[in-house]
């Protein structure tokens, strides 16, 4: 699944993993938000310009359904 982000946040979740309780302004509604297509999250993802190419910044991981609260 990836997960839509900011690029400033990607080291922290990278380091210590998500923490919803550090959200702030949840676009729509309270939670962390997945999709199983990269193409879907490359739409919400924020880009920005490095070296004068255009990137978007998603996270890509794995969830086990079974384990989901």
């Amino acid at each position: 699944m990836e997960i839509m982000l900011d690029k400033f946040n990607a080291r922290s979740i990278a380091e210590t993993g998500f923490d919803i309780t550090r959200g702030k302004r949840f676009k729509f509604g309270y939670g962390i938000y997945s999709t199983p297509d990269i193409n879907v999250a490359a739409l919400f993802a924020n880009k920005f310009i490095h070296n004068n190419e255009v990137y978007c910044l998603v996270f890509q991981n794995r969830v086990n359904p079974q384990t989901l609260k």
